[in-house]
């Protein structure tokens, strides 16, 4: 069975959470505590719960339910019930719990039973009352670049419900797209609502754009073509809002679910279009967004086959071309400031198979090759990644060398940047050059491999032949990046 192991004790199984059981010597101690935890991490004004943040964990949907064993078995159970409560608070999970119950102990044994003979239990719903500890509790943050935002239907984190991820509509981007199979082909009620948030750095009006496909399987050709949309945060409606057919919408259709339609039968196409009720009453879905501001788009099911396969919200002055031709998702860099690698100190595996091992040139603070031996064979050097994940421009630090113009060569795990750079001609040794590969995806943990070979350029004699370079470089330096890079 799946299952996500959680501080404390406390798993996961398949919608269930059971406690570990601990000696009962260790019990006297951390009751109190997990108890105490449990009480003031549901706190929502408690100073310990805001300092306090547990890690994301990787929820593999469904729904859970709780159920305890009470006092009778395990009083630990005491701790352990307020303590699971705000281990799923606290690691983003809360709204997923729709059971409860404390005391499950059913057996016939009349210590589990008050005077009057009934057993000492409850169940109830819990609802949620306080925010997260995980920055928008929805999964990736997506930013705004050069007036647009662009995200793929299917990475949302909300349970899909009616939705469901397909790869048969040719033509769709990322890896997938979502069709809602819910409701009938004239539509029906909002179902199945997915999340996505995403930050304004631009203020203006932005359009919402929704590239969409209708299968109508034997439908009119107006039928299976559109979900419901809202749009949640701090926003106004365009300056140009109107209650006429194809005006702006106003701020209270927008603040609402409202039918969102469109898309071709024969394939992929773009949808723009808000439904106010009736032929003759449609609306464009335009909003005034503040720079710095955060917002939510709520996407749920109205008409049964309507396929989704990616989003943009652009200002109103980028064309559509450049709206449409948006290919990466703009999800915000998350990165801080530089990390440094010196070539040195950094770089701890010298010896990469399949290359030849490199050296360290300790007079020049560099990484190097011995050309002599491995002539111009590509050696290469490793390290893990230790910053935040995010969006990065990477500086790569050499050395000229007047005997020849080495290469370099960067590699993200498995993946090798374009393009290979070379040094360029020099009349003076080890003088400082560097190359920048812009807007590169790093991840934590990732490994980083760092590429080098010698040359020679035939200029400077040594014994019967010439000298090379021997590929010296210095640092690699990861500047975080504009948010969704380049």
């Amino acid at each position: 069975m799946k299952h996500i192991h959680l501080p404390f004790g406390l798993y996961y199984y398949s919608g269930l959470l059971f406690k570990k059981r601990i000696p009962f010597t260790a019990f006297l101690l951390r009751i109190v505590t997990f108890y105490c935890l449990g009480i003031f991490y549901l706190l929502p004004g408690s100073n310990l719960y805001a300092q306090s943040c547990m890690p994301e964990v990787n929820f593999p949907g469904g729904r859970i339910a709780l159920s305890a064993d009470g006092n009778f078995h395990d009083k630990d159970d005491f701790g352990a019930t307020p303590l699971a409560l705000a281990m799923m608070q606290a690691t983003g999970v809360k709204d997923k719990l729709v059971h409860l119950d404390y005391y499950n102990n059913l057996c016939a044994n009349n210590s589990a039973r008050d005077a009057a003979g009934n057993l000492s239990s409850f169940t109830t719903s819990v609802p949620a009352t306080t925010q997260a500890c995980i920055p928008g509790g929805s999964g990736p943050v997506y930013c705004e670049t050069n007036g647009v935002v662009m995200f793929e239907a299917e990475n949302t984190v909300s349970e899909l419900g009616q939705w469901i991820k397909k790869a048969d509509n040719p033509g769709f981007t990322g890896s997938g797209h979502l069709e809602f199979t819910g409701n009938s082909p004239n539509g029906g009620p909002a179902t199945s609502p997915l999340r996505y948030t995403f930050k304004i750095t631009k203020s203006g009006e932005y359009r919402l754009l929704i590239r969409a496909r209708k299968r109508l399987d034997g439908q009119a050709s107006d039928k299976n073509n559109d979900g419901y949309v809202r749009v949640e945060g701090d926003y106004t409606a365009s300056d140009t809002a109107s209650n006429v057919h194809n005006g702006n919408a106003t701020l209270d259709l927008l603040k609402k679910d409202l039918k969102f339609f469109g898309g071709p039968a024969d394939g992929w196409g773009w949808a723009s279009k808000l439904d106010a009720g009736g032929k003759d009453n449609k609306r464009n879905a335009v909003y005034r967004f503040k720079a710095g501001e955060t917002y939510t788009l709520v996407l749920s099911g109205r008409s049964i086959n309507w396929n989704v396969d990616r989003i943009v919200f652009c200002l109103a002055s980028v064309l559509d071309a450049t709206a449409f031709g948006v290919m990466a998702e703009t999800q915000c860099s998350g990165c801080e400031n530089t990390v440094k690698l010196a070539a040195t100190v950094d770089f701890t595996v010298l010896n990469v198979s399949g290359f030849a091992p490199a050296y360290k040139d300790n007079a020049h603070k560099a990484i190097a090759v011995n050309s002599v031996k491995y002539g111009t064979q590509w050696a290469a050097v490793q390290t893990n990644f230790a910053g935040s994940t995010g969006t990065y421009d990477i500086v790569l630090k050499t050395l000229t060398e007047t005997d020849g113009e080495s290469s370099y060569r960067i590699r993200i795990n498995e993946t090798l940047l374009a393009p290979v750079f070379k040094n360029s001609g020099t009349t003076q040794d080890y003088v400082p050059a560097s190359y920048t590969w812009k807007g590169v995806s790093v991840k934590k943990g990732d490994k980083i491999q760092v590429e080098f070979q010698a040359h020679t350029n035939g200029r400077v004699s040594e014994g019967n032949g010439t000298a090379y370079s021997r590929g010296r470089w210095t640092d690699l330096e990861f500047i975080c990046g504009s948010a969704g890079g380049s």
